[in-house]
């Protein structure tokens, strides 16, 4: 193992483990607590497992989680999707609780 694929897997494992951390794919695994460690040891597992041959398959997922966060943060996805959920009840006075 180079000293550059264990670097460019730790960067490109950091990426994904933030990528997921931003989309929020904790919340899949029904896991809440602190997210760094999650983070840091997504990072070293992908530089561990990066100069393998698992290389190819963790580029998928990294290029993957890219995708879907570009297109949840800069297109117009997210609020076609998010149309039906907003809440559209005429205001009317009512008792207070």
């Amino acid at each position: 193992m180079s000293r550059r694929d264990f670097a460019v897997g730790l960067a490109v494992g950091g990426a994904t483990g933030l990528l997921a951390d931003s989309l929020g794919l904790h919340s899949a695994l029904s896991y809440w607590g602190p997210k760094a460690p999650v983070v840091a040891a997504l990072a070293l597992a992908f530089a561990l497992l990066w100069p393998t041959r698992l290389r190819p398959g963790l580029a998928v997922v990294a290029a993957g989680l890219g995708a879907l966060w570009l297109a949840v943060a800069v297109t117009p996805l997210t609020a076609w999707m998010a149309q039906g959920l907003v809440r559209r009840d005429v205001l009317r006075p009512a008792d207070a609780v």
